[in-house]
């Protein structure tokens, strides 16, 4: 029964946000009642109360037919809607969604005079009082959000609940996070006075969520009435600004003291790559009046945005820079920004006519969001590693996890000493880290024997650790001895005590009195740490 009541609020609370739930489901088995017509629409609240009749289904209600809905007038209508309807019957729900029609077209004052008359009633049964009063305050929600939450919340016996029951919480739970984001569109601070209501844990998000609709409806003032601390929701709103107007959310900014200026800079950026997706030329010129400390971060925001909007225009634009550019980070910018669908042969033509350091950049963000067809594995490992030839200096192109993907590609084929070759080619850092912790991973499914025979033979280092650390996660289960004693190598205490225990808990169940040598085996100081870990 309550979880027929969860979904008729879930349905109420979406029907106050604009939009109700058309019941599409298999038909409720067959009563006595006449089929009339029901609306059935997905526009907004407004359309509901003032459209004549949209589209026309098929529902069922009691009562005579007529054209369109009609608003209810009394509580015996109300009640009647409800009767009959069995509890433990999941289409319920389906049939009580029928009345919904006739309910936005109810006025207000008669919605008010019908809560009220609901609450003294007693002539039926408290699921369905629930069910009433709980569709009557999404009605008054939809003009007085915050009146009509207030009224729930102090007159908890209209939807059969006591002060202080689950019902009670469940009323301030459900709709007043919804009352409080429809109130915040014409009267922000009320909004935020009435957040207080909410349990302690719901407010985060709630806040969160009016903060978005404040900026989206008048960031300026929204930004006004920040306290001085409040960076961080300040960034936010600058954001979400930016979305809709980037000149005038940077506008503001440049009007903010040096030190707010740099608390916002993340939305500096977003505004300015928004800017760039819109109109690059013109946030170009505005890049250039900025502080000259200042243009090239800037520089690399527009040119992100722009590369997003026509990456080829913005290929273009960047093979010009000035000299007294540095381009790396710009050519990241427009690399990390082209089309996820981009191949190689659609971009190539384009490529010979920038500098070289720009389209390998490209290059190898097209192998990157490019899934490594099986097969291909070999030769996109001889693609990449020709990019990082001809860019041996650059560390921008040894970032992403095409490294990783080609790795693993080529241990899932049975190429693992193949890819054990390539990774020891790969220049230290973060692409052969990445690459070889695959390799241990896809190699030790297939062959943990050559896996762990492969780690012995790598230098200590990161590379080392990481790849250990994954064969260990591989091997585990079916391996457990073996995991062990890789486990103990690991040179990072937190992390080799952590796999070292993750290792003990995965054996004990399948050989407890072996998995309880090796816990002998261990030194105390190790055993302690690992059973607090887990405990």
């Amino acid at each position: 029964m309550h979880h027929t009541i969860s979904h008729l609020a879930t349905g109420v609370v979406a029907l106050t946000g604009g939009w109700f739930l058309h019941a599409g489901l298999q038909k409720p088995q067959e009563k006595a009642f006449q089929r009339i017509p029901v609306v059935s629409v997905a526009t907004s609240v407004g359309d509901h109360i003032r459209a004549k009749v949209p589209v026309v289904t098929d529902a069922p209600r009691t009562g005579n037919a007529h054209s369109g809905p009609q608003p209810f007038t009394s509580l015996d209508e109300l009640v009647t809607l409800i009767d009959g309807l069995n509890m433990d019957d999941e289409l319920c729900f389906v049939e009580m969604m029928a009345g919904i029609p006739r309910l936005l077209r109810t006025d207000l004052n008669t919605t008010k005079r019908l809560l009220t008359e609901l609450e003294q009633f007693a002539g039926v049964r408290l699921e369905f009082k629930s069910m009433l009063g709980l569709c009557l305050i999404g009605r008054w929600m939809m003009e007085e959000p915050e009146r009509a939450v207030e009224f729930a919340v102090s007159h908890p016996a209209v939807v059969g609940a006591q002060p202080g029951s689950p019902m009670r919480a469940e009323i301030i739970e459900e709709y007043a996070p919804m009352a409080i984001l429809m109130l915040a569109k014409t009267n922000s601070a009320a909004a935020r006075d009435l957040v207080k209501i909410l349990p302690e844990e719901d407010r985060e998000d709630t806040l969160e969520m009016l903060l978005r609709i404040e900026a989206a409806h008048d960031p300026e003032s929204a930004l006004k009435a920040l306290a001085p601390d409040k960076s961080d929701d300040a960034e936010a709103i600058v954001m979400v600004w930016a979305q809709r107007d980037p000149q005038a959310a940077l506008r503001w900014i440049s009007t903010r003291p040096e030190d707010v200026r740099d608390d916002l800079m993340e939305a500096i950026d977003e505004s300015a790559g928004t800017w760039g997706r819109r109109d690059p030329r013109a946030a170009l010129q505005w890049v250039a009046s900025q502080p000259e400390e200042d243009r090239e971060d800037l520089l690399k925001s527009v040119a992100g945005g722009w590369a997003k909007k026509d990456w080829k225009e913005a290929a273009a634009w960047a093979a010009k820079l000035p000299e007294d550019i540095d381009p790396g980070e710009i050519y990241s910018a427009i690399s990390g920004s082209i089309p996820f669908d981009l191949t190689l042969a659609d971009a190539e033509p384009a490529l010979g006519n920038l500098p070289q350091a720009l389209a390998d950049h490209i290059r190898l963000s097209i192998e990157h969001h490019q899934s490594i067809k099986p097969g291909d594995e070999t030769a996109a490992a001889a693609r990449v590693m020709e990019i990082l030839k001809r860019n041996p200096d650059d560390e921008a192109f040894h970032a992403g996890s095409v490294f990783s993907a080609i790795a693993g590609g080529m241990a899932g084929n049975g190429e693992g000493a193949a890819a054990a070759n390539w990774i020891n080619d790969l220049p230290p850092g973060p692409a052969q880290d990445s690459a070889a912790a695959a390799l241990a991973r896809g190699w030790a499914e297939k062959d943990p024997e050559a896996a762990s025979q492969w780690l012995t033979t790598l230098p200590a280092g990161e590379m080392c650790a990481k790849a250990t650390a994954q064969l260990v996660e591989q091997i585990t289960a079916s391996d457990p001895e073996r995991a062990l004693k890789w486990a103990k190598t690991l040179p990072d205490q937190d992390q080799r005590n952590a796999h070292i225990g993750r290792v003990l808990r995965e054996w004990l169940p399948s050989d407890p009195f072996a998995a309880m040598d090796a816990v002998e085996a261990l030194p105390v100081a190790v055993r302690s740490e690992i059973w607090s870990r887990e405990d």
